[in-house]
């Protein structure tokens, strides 16, 4: 009896960990779109004529940070991931979505906690939780323009 439930705990761990989706290739090729955020010290921006937007590669990410492109290396373990030596341009733009903007590009570089969310299958809500300060952003799936 004690032999049949290691048995079987030891394959409900496998099967576990076989459905458990690898976080990077899920992530490959996603395009997400700002919908929600709180963050400390930065005021609530209820509609933003173009969202700030963030897109995965293979193994790298890019986003729009107000006016400027920005776009490195990811390192992601255990849910973690960050962007420590992004590149990108440096226009002073000073629209609405400037402090979201710039929230996302600390949250990028300093380290995330990343949880991604399904709906029949699909990507459907990817929330990034601030691995240094009290944070969190919520981005949905981007639809492309035609």
């Amino acid at each position: 009896m004690k032999r049949t439930l290691c048995i079987l705990a030891l394959l409900a761990l496998v099967a576990q960990a076989h459905a458990a989706p690898d976080l990077g290739k899920a992530l490959e090729g996603t395009n997400w779109r700002w919908d929600t955020y709180k963050l400390k010290g930065v005021t609530f921006v209820s509609r933003m004529e173009t969202p700030v937007t963030l897109r995965f590669f293979k193994s790298s990410v890019s986003w729009i940070e107000d006016c400027n492109g920005v776009i490195g290396r990811y390192i992601l373990k255990n849910h973690r991931l960050s962007v420590p030596h992004p590149i990108g341009t440096q226009k002073f733009c000073g629209s609405e979505k400037s402090a979201v903007a710039s929230a996302l590009g600390g949250f990028m570089k300093h380290g995330v906690i990343v949880k991604l969310d399904f709906k029949n299958g699909l990507p459907s809500e990817l929330t990034l939780n601030s691995a240094t300060s009290s944070g969190v952003m919520t981005l949905i799936p981007a639809r492309e323009k035609r």
